[in-house]
């Protein structure tokens, strides 16, 4: 799928020798994991450990650790293949986590699981094989446009399948079962960055140029593979060229490194202990209510999500840094914002961004062009709730996830609202320090709170649980 989109934005087709050296990379590493003696005890010795849960993160953590060290030791940043080696050992390595099989042969032999699928599938996957090299062939650039729709297309029907638990366990079924664990990966965020390509090239907004090799790193750049920071083309690419080791990177990337591992293996999970979740809201809890203990899980559940998530970013924007490649911020003190549009551009930033450009502001355009124009509030209300709820189908196609997107999306519409009431209503009259600062934390508290209910509603397993919830908090009894 990455070369496929790479063959799309790219004008000229991808010289046979330059396709062959991807696929003879990509091979070898995958020989060499598989039927290397050493690799194979490695993995043998580690084999307890991974099947015990251990955290991708970490995982992540250690094998970029061992790349950094041999680029520091051989230069191999010399060589323009390196990321993409590395990326495509690190995918290899951990899907295989928990499912290795101590005999070679017989773990090569499980790569034809494929045989095992039913025949829609497979034809689907080799109906996408065929679609991928079709732009091998053309030459306009209006064939390849219809094709980067199609992608974009098929790519969406994707992604979002893959949320529906369903859909999930049929894919998982196929695959994690085998000797590929997909599951693990940040598939939405690999798709993301491919999508914002091929929108960018449709919209003839690319205007960069980049090799194969530059493109599948910054695709499956392995510091952001797992959860983020959705990045840009033209945020990544131009710094490949500039790669050096330096030692103020190093420092600077290491505190980054151990502040977010600190946040999340530390912080996050001592919160998550008495965090709201399905198994702490048991029947026992609901039966003896006490509401100060209902309120410090919803609290510590919040608070867990954030330091869970940020440490990740950090550890990846410290890796990132260490290779000498400046990652973008993903949350920028979103607890100190005054309202619920900055809270929600500053907390997964990269995310409300790419919703921002590619849903946002393109359904806005369009409704403004309709007769809906002479009603700008409810152009704000479809535009502000949709683009939540899509944010909330994206981390997990549930309802709870729909009423998070619903809540959230209500509560930017209402800002607009009363914002622009204040404004036009206030006179102009000048408000004192104090005063301000007052007003600006009442704000801040009723932000944090606001959007502090929502979480309550993706901490639970389901609506009823979350109406069961609220029932004990309000009235003391289910």
């Amino acid at each position: 799928m990455i070369i496929a989109v790479y063959w799309i934005v790219n004008p000229a087709p991808m010289r046979i020798a330059t396709l062959a050296r991807f696929a003879a990379v990509g091979v070898g590493l995958v020989i060499f994991i598989l039927l290397t003696p050493q690799t194979a005890g490695m993995v043998e010795g580690f084999r307890e450990f991974l099947q015990t849960g251990a955290h991708v993160e970490l995982i992540v953590l250690v094998i970029a650790a061992l790349a950094l060290i041999v680029q520091f030791l051989w230069g191999y940043l010399q060589s323009k293949w390196i990321f993409p080696s590395v990326a495509i050992g690190l995918v290899c390595v951990i899907a295989g986590r928990g499912q290795i099989d101590p005999a070679p042969f017989d773990r090569l032999s499980r790569l034809a699981f494929w045989t095992d699928w039913p025949t829609g599938q497979l034809l689907l996957l080799v109906g996408l094989i065929v679609v991928g090299t079709i732009p091998l062939w053309l030459r306009s650039i209006e064939a390849r446009k219809r094709i980067a729709l199609l992608w974009i297309t098929v790519m969406i029907i994707l992604l979002y399948a893959f949320k529906f638990e369903a859909e999930k366990r049929l894919i998982s079924q196929n695959l994690v079962n085998s000797i590929v664990d997909i599951q693990w990966i940040g598939l939405s965020y690999v798709a993301f960055r491919l999508l914002h390509v091929l929108i960018d090239f449709r919209q003839d907004k690319h205007k960069l140029s980049f090799t194969a090799a530059e493109f599948v790193t910054y695709a499956v750049f392995f510091p952001t593979l797992v959860a983020g920071p959705i990045t840009r083309v033209e945020e990544v690419i131009p710094q490949l060229g500039h790669l050096s080791f330096r030692l103020d990177y190093w420092v600077e990337g290491l505190g980054r490194v151990i502040r977010g591992l600190f946040r999340k293996f530390v912080v996050a999970a001592a919160l998550t202990t008495i965090a709201l979740q399905p198994a702490l809201f048991s029947s026992s809890t609901v039966s003896t209510p006490n509401r100060i203990i209902l309120l410090i899980m919803l609290y510590a559940a919040f608070l867990a999500f954030f330091f869970d998530f940020s440490g990740y970013s950090d550890i990846a924007i410290g890796l990132g840094r260490m290779y000498g490649v400046r990652l973008p911020e993903n949350f920028i003190n979103p607890f100190s914002r005054p309202n619920l549009s900055l809270f929600w551009q500053n907390w997964h930033a990269t995310l409300s961004t790419w919703y921002r450009t590619y849903w946002f502001n393109p359904l806005t355009r369009l409704l403004l062009r309709t007769p809906l124009r002479t009603h700008p509030y409810t152009v704000i209300f479809i535009v502000q709730v949709s683009t939540m709820v899509l944010i909330g189908l994206w981390h997990q196609a549930t309802p709870t996830w729909v009423l998070w997107g619903l809540w959230n999306g209500i509560g930017l519409w209402a800002h607009k609202v009363i914002s622009d009431f204040m404004r036009t209503h206030s006179g102009g009259q000048p408000v004192s320090e104090g005063r301000a600062r007052v007003t600006n934390a009442l704000n801040i508290l009723f932000t944090f709170h606001y959007v502090l209910i929502s979480f309550s509603f993706v901490s639970l397993s389901n609506l009823a649980q979350v109406g069961q919830f609220w029932s004990v908090l309000i009235k003391g009894s289910p």
